[in-house]
């Protein structure tokens, strides 16, 4: 054991690809302290010593003070010396066990099962007391092809035959097994001890299930009682999702992409002039503009831009970056979106550090356009769209501005190809759109949300391709009435209502507690200190049902917004209120939710997604705070379709005219989709901003939906949003149909591309 002035710890060793210890703060038990793991001088991996661990009762203040590192398996095996360091000092622990590589290994229970395709499905628990996750291996003929590990949370289970300590995985096998072939699979942990199930077949065709049915069908058509099966099986799976999808690796990007990629499209009959900028490989450039399956002439300009004269009277133009590519099908399959609308933009891949990977696109987002104008690569207009003004003295047009002077005109009226027609070559970074990001962001001083909302933009400080919104700080902000539920948790509510008094800079805001039948006497007399400050605690009995007494506090609010707030939040920023308020401001904006994070510094919330696994997950679970995420997502404001209600803010009249949260359908669960839901409903945007950021320790206060009387209810609930909105939880404008719709968003490709059910 280690003892310094301020820390005492121990560094236990390394056991199965784990580094365990404890660490405690001396001076502040309270302080979860952040660790590093060295390996030969470099650290490779960090945790907070937050893990509970009751033999430390005799050493330390706080037992949860533990913690677990998995070592990446490069160091594992190169490592010669292994320490311990509490992050930011000098304070470091040496191992009191050296790597336990020669260990017998433990007696593992767990199952594993499949789809039949290419979908591993089970659980794992070890006999002795091993710390999770495990590392579960797979093997084709004994050459391993896949690793991952089990982690995911079970749900409880119905029969209780799966142990409480147990995790469940779902791991998808790599794209390669898709080639209508029969695999005989080993599934076991890295000891080598076979999982229950093991070996297990799969066999999967690139385009998915649906064709393994269609060729089944083909080949026993003498076979009734076969044919009556698998025409019941393709019924069902036709009723349970609308295209069954599951995923594949971003790892297997290309290997999607040969089968997915464009397929032949007819020429179209309106000639494309395409204006190649910037610098880059122009011959490369040329070649993919030969080839196109259009009539195209090409326009290369200089920095300076095209003069008025460049600018064709008729047809289709096309904006390429010079060292980019487009595919032979691109323009043909920008020609029928030209048809309809004057814009149009489609999805693209960049290729970074000689990785190609694709950035597939939402909808149409007016903030993600100010954000990081993800429309260019590839962006297509009419050219009947803009002409160049002639009682104006300009001789020459940056493509910046005129695309912004586009979509300016178009208003919303923008389409979006979900295919890849751009190669991006020059990409730095996932998510950099191929222009000019200076020459982009002078543009936009003329671009109409903006000017009308009093708003700018400003280059992100650590990503210069990305933009942060600024704002006119001469307006006058409105009153907001913070409303916060609760029950008892007095350290909680007191944490959260401090924190709003002790670091908010908003002018004008008031307090609202909605107190749910707190019993305990501490409690009951910090709500008596409370309104002896002016806060309102208001009286909400009867079981908890977070939308009624939402309802119920608002009903005593003066504020014209209302902030949402759960009480298990806590406020780090002082803009936060300010910045949600100021973003409400913008141009058709009802609804605005903020980055909340884990005190662990993970992100709880970065917008809500719809589809995944038929109902609503929130984003960013595994980005840490100053992660890009995807394609830059994790760190610009953009819309989505839903916002968590543990923090957002609304204007009142808004909340009223939608009928404020639903209390019958929705008492615990989805309340907050629902609303947002009904909003987009009548027009309105919901927009996530990482301007705004707070805590927010999930579920701490009302807890998790785990016992099987929370589970019913919860599953009522999902019931009822599935009911109420019906085929719009199948198509998230912003979620594209080529990412996976299973487990977290934004982690695989889809297999087969989704396919958007029909409008109700």
């Amino acid at each position: 054991m280690t003892r310094s002035d301020k820390y005492t710890g121990q560094f236990d060793g390394i056991s199965l690809g784990v580094a365990r210890g404890w660490v405690c703060n001396r001076q502040d038990p309270n302080d979860k302290v952040l660790v590093e793991l060295i390996c030969d001088g470099y650290p490779v991996a960090f945790d907070r010593a937050d893990i509970m661990r009751p033999d430390l009762l005799e050493h330390a203040q706080d037992v949860c003070a533990g913690y677990e590192i998995r070592v990446p398996q490069t160091a594992l095996t190169a490592t010669k010396t292994f320490w311990i360091r509490v992050a930011n000092t000098d304070v470091t622990f040496a191992a009191l066990d050296p790597v336990h590589k020669d260990k017998p290994a433990r007696s593992i229970k767990g199952e594993v099962h499949t789809n039949g395709s290419l979908m591993l499905g089970g659980w794992v628990l070890p006999d002795d007391q091993s710390i999770l996750p495990l590392t579960i291996v797979v093997r084709k003929d004994g050459t391993e092809i896949s690793r991952f590990l089990a982690e995911d949370k079970l749900p409880l289970p119905e029969e209780g035959f799966i142990p409480a300590r147990a995790k469940g995985f779902r791991h998808q096998l790599p794209l390669s097994l898709a080639d209508r072939r029969m695999h005989v699979l080993d599934v076991e942990t890295e000891e080598g001890q076979p999982l229950k199930g093991s070996p297990v077949t799969v066999a999967a065709w690139a385009s998915g299930t649906a064709d393994l049915i269609r060729h089944a069908q083909q080949i026993a058509p003498d076979h009734a009682e076969l044919q009556a099966d698998l025409d019941a099986f393709a019924m069902a799976l036709g009723k349970t999702a609308v295209n069954h999808s599951v995923s594949v690796r971003f790892e297997d990007y290309l290997d999607w992409r040969r089968q997915f990629g464009p397929a032949a499209a007819p020429k179209p009959q309106e000639p494309f002039t395409v204006f190649v900028h910037g610098a880059g490989d122009l011959e490369s450039t040329k070649a993919s503009l030969a080839n196109q399956n259009a009539d195209v002439c090409v326009k290369y300009i200089g920095p300076s831009g095209f003069t008025p004269q460049d600018w064709p009277r008729s047809g289709f133009v096309a904006f390429v970056q010079a060292g980019d590519q487009l595919d032979p099908q691109a323009l043909a399959h920008m020609a029928p979106y030209l048809r309809r609308g004057p814009v149009a933009y489609s999805d693209c891949d960049q290729c970074i550090n000689d990785r190609w990977m694709p950035w597939f696109k939402p909808d149409w987002d007016v903030f993600q356009f100010i954000s990081q104008g993800y429309v260019f690569g590839l962006l297509s207009v009419r050219a009947d769209a803009w002409q160049p003004q002639a009682d104006t003295a300009k001789s020459r047009y940056r493509v910046e501005e005129v695309a912004v002077a586009i979509i300016n005109a178009a208003g919303d009226d923008i389409l979006h190809c979900d295919q890849v027609l751009y190669h991006h070559n020059g990409a730095s970074e996932p998510g950099t759109a191929p222009m000019d990001a200076e020459a982009f962001r002078a543009a936009l001083a003329d671009f109409s949300p903006l000017k009308t909302a009093g708003s700018g933009v400003v280059a992100q400080e650590d990503a210069p391709w990305l933009n942060r919104l600024i704002w006119d700080e001469t307006r006058v902000l409105p009153k907001v009435s913070i409303i916060i539920p609760t029950r008892d948790g007095l350290d909680l509510l007191r944490a959260a209502v401090e924190s709003v008094q002790d670091r908010t800079d908003y002018p004008d805001y008031e307090i609202l507690i909605g107190d749910n039948g707190s019993a305990k006497p501490e409690t009951k007399a910090y709500f008596a200190a409370c309104e002896a400050q002016g806060i309102k605690v208001i009286s909400c009995p009867g079981p908890f049902n977070f939308s009624a007494i939402n309802n119920k506090i608002i009903e005593q609010a003066t504020g014209a917004v209302l902030c949402l707030l759960n009480n298990d939040i806590e406020v780090t920023q002082d803009s936060w209120l300010t910045e949600l308020v100021q973003t409400l401001h913008q141009p058709d904006v009802g609804i605005v939710g903020a980055k909340l994070l884990w005190d662990t510094e993970i992100v709880q919330h970065g917008g809500v997604i719809l589809g995944i696994d038929g109902g609503a997950m929130h984003i960013g679970n595994t980005w840490a705070r100053w992660d890009q995420g995807y394609a830059g997502l994790n760190q610009i404001m953009h819309q989505s379709t839903c916002v968590t209600a543990a923090c957002l803010v609304i204007r009142r009249a808004d909340y009223h005219a939608l009928g404020g949260l639903d209390e019958a359908a929705f008492p615990v669960t989805f309340n907050d989709v629902d609303l947002c839901l009904r909003a987009r409903a009548r027009g309105q945007s919901v927009v996530w901003t990482p301007q705004a950021e707070l805590l927010h320790f999930e579920s701490a206060s009302r807890g998790r939906d785990e016992l099987p009387q929370k589970a019913a209810r919860a599953y009522r609930e999902l019931s009822n949003l599935r009911k109420r909105w019906g085929n719009v939880l199948l198509h998230d404008p912003f979620y594209n149909r080529n990412l996976n719709r299973d487990r977290v968003p934004f982690e695989g490709l889809a297999l087969p591309p989704f396919v958007r059910p029909p409008e109700e």
